[in-house]
Order: structure tokens, then sequence, then C-alpha cells
């Protein structure tokens, strides 16, 4: 599709750029006033004629870079398998504050040699899989059950950066508090990681259990 103003041909693109899904996703497209800025940012046309052009222009070119926004597309991904603990982190992190602000990022990690959104969009959509799966068998080690999975609380709202600092104390934890040993850690493969977190946890648990129980014991009377 084309633009033609004042003689001048500017192109939708049959496809988003990475940059160009993250700044029109900046914007509420259900705001009119919007229109004239998201239809700039893909197409070049200059905003003083954008903001002169008729309503049902506006609104069919917003409408066609919606579709443009959900659209997705089949590419070559990372192996699940391959993440490490740092970066399933890191996309947890992200995901959390907003795929809007950090679509480049999780591209560099789940689809680095792709340079189109709905490409990256749909590495996004294997991984939020791979993630649900990740948490469903780890349940015991996240502390989840199938209402965490299913059902977040309506009236809770989410602080977007709580996920990375309950991660980021995860990480001090099994480093033992010493930051030379940071990275050694966000390096270890991600199973390898939440194998040993579970085996920690189960042990930590037989041992409050023993304690309990010793307690028990020493409250009896005899």
């Amino acid at each position: 599709m084309e633009i033609i103003v004042n003689k001048q041909v500017y192109k939708f693109e049959d496809r988003l750029t990475i940059e160009q899904w993250q700044a029109v996703m900046q914007y509420d497209f259900m705001i009119p006033m919007n229109w004239p800025t998201i239809i700039n940012k893909v197409t070049g046309v200059p905003l003083k004629l954008l903001i002169k052009g008729s309503q049902d222009t506006l609104e069919l070119g917003a409408a066609i870079i919606v579709q443009m926004c959900n659209a997705r597309q089949e590419t070559k991904i990372t192996p699940m398998d391959r993440l490490s603990f740092g970066e399933f982190i890191d996309l947890d992190s992200w995901i959390a504050m907003g795929t809007q602000n950090h679509l480049k990022d999780m591209g560099g990690i789940l689809a680095p040699n792709s340079k189109y959104a709905d490409e990256v969009l749909w590495a996004i959509e294997q991984w939020s899989n791979y993630r649900m799966w990740i948490f469903r068998q780890y349940a015991g080690l996240f502390d989840l059950d199938e209402q965490d999975e299913t059902e977040p609380d309506p009236d809770v709202m989410p602080d977007p950066t709580s996920v990375a600092r309950n991660w980021y104390k995860i990480i001090v934890d099994l480093a033992n508090d010493d930051v030379l040993r940071l990275d050694d850690i966000t390096e270890l493969p991600l199973i390898k990681a939440l194998n040993f977190m579970a085996l920690r946890k189960e042990k930590q648990l037989e041992e409050n259990m023993r304690i309990m129980e010793q307690n028990a014991k020493l409250k009896t009377p005899r």
C-alpha cells in the first residue's frame, strides 16, 4: 500500500522492523489523536501533513498498522534447551516489564538473526510456552499451583520490576552473597540451575521438618 502526499509516494512496507514495532507500541491505538504519529513512525510521512489528513484515511492507516503489529512469522530461533539461567531470567524480567520496551532485547536472545518484529514475536510465543512448561515442571520450587498459573488476582496491580528483583535475590543467594560469583551463576545451563535449586529446597524442607519433629518431642510431657 502507498500513501501519496503532494505527489510524494510513501510506502507501507509489508512488515514492521523491530524498531518500528517498538516505536508504535508506545502509543494507544484507541486514541485517534495518536494515529498521525503512529503512521509517521511507519511510513515517514511528515507529521504536519498527516495531521491535516481525513479521519477515515488516518483510521485506515492505523488499522493496517495494527494488523502488522499482530502479525507472526515463523523463524529460526535459539533452542530452548540451550538457554542459560541468566538468559531465562532476562526474558522473564523483560516480558514482565513490557514487550513493547524490550522486543529488541528479547530478540537478541531468542532470534538473534531476525530484524522483523513478526519473527521476534513468534519466537517470544514459543518461549512463553516453554516458560509455562518450566514453571509447571518446577511448580514446587516456585510454590505454584494451578490457580497461580491460570488465574492472577485481578485486584493486585503487578509491579513490573518485582520479577527482576526477585530473580536477582535468587542469584545472590546461589552465589552465597559473593558478587564475584554472580556471572558464574547466570551462565549456568537453565535446567542445571533449576535442578540444583529444587534439590536444595527439598533438603531445606526436610531439615525444617526434622527440627519441627524435635521441637514437638521436647514439648511432649513425660
